[in-house]
């Protein structure tokens, strides 16, 4: 007997049993949107949910547990879960065991489930399908999910560099349902591999939740050290171990990372320079600090150079040379696993071969004004609260101030500074208490922003007008 696993970090599953030895699973309505997967009430054997956003690879989706790991930063809210499962009570065939004998022949190993739902919810999951129009669903947005941007086809293209995705192209089809026609090949996996890229579930019938984002059946059986993350487990087998392919795998989509922690540089009306460039390496598994490199240019192509350590440790610093124009610039580092690892990130578009993000600044006169944002008009307010105004300013040179400028009754009154909510760099605040307000008293008021630059560049909110309430 066998139970299918099918991947289910965004589908929502109800289980079918269509005979007493096999459980198959079929998917109901998906989210609308990838950034909030909530869970349909039904009642699943098994289902997994999980929350994806965009990170280190651009326009690539990472599941927010990896994200999270990433960054190390709390990027969901603190009372969502990461990774959410579900698994029946009613299913009577379970084993719970955590440790000793293997389950006996007519039990599935509960334990091992879960360490293979878990290994979804850490990213071995899919955005590509077999669909009526496209292979991405539009709420993936046109991007695939990070654990996609390593496999292949058996001569090596790539899945999601070489093939489009945005008609239901018959060559991309080919792969996901060829057989043994899909691979995710690394140098980490292979070196778990035999020199071998790892053969990726693709059966020739297209099987929602399972093909793509598990390791293939036959050639990982029950038994082989790698079938934790096949698509199928049977009564009495127990799996406790991801095994070396899956380990690599999880390696190479950033679950073992280097990144370049990097304040990008702004605009400059400084023409002569330099422009210091400082970045903080931060990795998990070591790196050589001759490789931490800076790629700049202003006309032509990249001009290479090695970044000099500071005084503080894995930070590491490079004087752009000075003049007018347009810089652009990124930096790489190389792990002790021999990955080059860019900042600002690396661009993937499907159909496209990825290439590096770079920041960008100019140096030269500025007459760019301020952009001013999320202001929520104040439409009434009693005579004993304060007038409470919040705005979002932000400048390619840096914000000199934001005032509110304001009348009562008609008559013109002093300008008041907002200041820099805490914990953010562009949300400006005010609360102005206003004495002896009377009811019918008439409020207008506009903000104002100024930038860094010679020019004062300025902007307003609303515009040439005011807002204004009544009393």
């Amino acid at each position: 007997m066998k139970y299918n696993l099918p991947e289910r970090m965004f589908m929502k599953l109800i289980s079918l049993l269509s005979n007493p030895g096999l459980m198959s699973f079929t998917s109901v309505v998906p989210p609308v949107v990838p950034s909030d997967f909530h869970n349909l009430e039904v009642p699943d054997q098994v289902y997994t949910s999980i929350i994806f956003t965009a990170l280190l690879n651009k326009n690539v989706w990472y599941p927010i547990a990896l994200a999270e790991k990433i960054t190390g930063k709390e990027i969901n809210s603190v009372n969502e879960f990461d990774i959410e499962a579900a698994f029946s009570s009613a299913f009577t065939n379970w084993h719970f065991g955590l440790t000793g004998s293997d389950p006996p022949a007519n039990k599935y190993d509960l334990v091992s489930i879960v360490l293979h739902e878990i290994g979804h919810g850490l990213g071995i999951t899919h955005a590509y399908t077999v669909g009526d129009f496209s292979h991405i669903p539009e709420y993936f947005e046109a991007k695939p999910v990070v654990y996609e941007t390593n496999l292949e086809d058996n001569t090596g293209l790539n899945f999601v560099n070489d093939f489009d995705p945005s008609t239901r192209s018959i060559p991309l089809e080919n792969v996901i349902t060829g057989g043994n026609t899909l691979f995710f090949d690394s140098p980490l996996v292979r070196s778990a591999n035999s020199n071998l890229p790892a053969s990726i579930y693709a059966p020739s019938i297209y099987s929602g939740g399972s093909s793509i984002a598990h390791l293939d059946e036959a050639m990982y059986p029950a038994g082989s050290i790698n079938s934790l993350m096949t698509p199928q487990i049977g009564t009495a087998e127990r799996i406790l171990d991801p095994g070396p392919i899956i380990k690599n795998i999880l390696k190479e989509i950033g679950w073992t990372v280097t990144v370049i922690q990097h304040t990008a540089l702004k605009d400059t009306e400084n023409t002569t320079g330099p422009y210091h460039v400082v970045a903080k390496v931060k990795s998990d598994n070591g790196y050589a600090g001759s490789s931490v490199k800076i790629n700049y240019k202003t006309t032509g192509s990249f001009t290479v150079a090695s970044m000099t350590a500071t005084a503080n440790a894995d930070e590491y610093k490079f004087d752009l040379p000075g003049g007018p124009g347009t810089y652009s610039y990124y930096m790489t580092v190389i792990d002790d696993d021999s990955r080059t690892f860019p900042s600002p990130g690396t661009i993937i578009s499907p159909n496209h071969q990825p290439v590096p993000g770079v920041y960008s600044f100019t140096a030269g006169p500025d007459t760019q004004p301020p952009h001013l944002s999320n202001h929520i008009p104040v439409a009434l307010m009693t005579n004993t609260e304060d007038l409470r105004l919040t705005i979002d300013a932000t400048d390619n040179v840096g914000i000199d101030f934001v005032k509110v400028q304001w009348r009562l009754n008609g008559v013109d009154q002093p300008d008041k500074n907002m200041s820099l909510k805490p914990g953010t760099d562009s949300t400006y605040e005010i609360a102005i208490d206003i004495p002896g307000l009377q009811n019918g008293d008439l409020v207008a008021y506009r903000i104002v922003a100024q930038d860094l630059a010679s020019a004062h560049n300025t902007s307003s909110e609303p515009g040439n007008q005011d807002f204004h309430f009544v009393m």
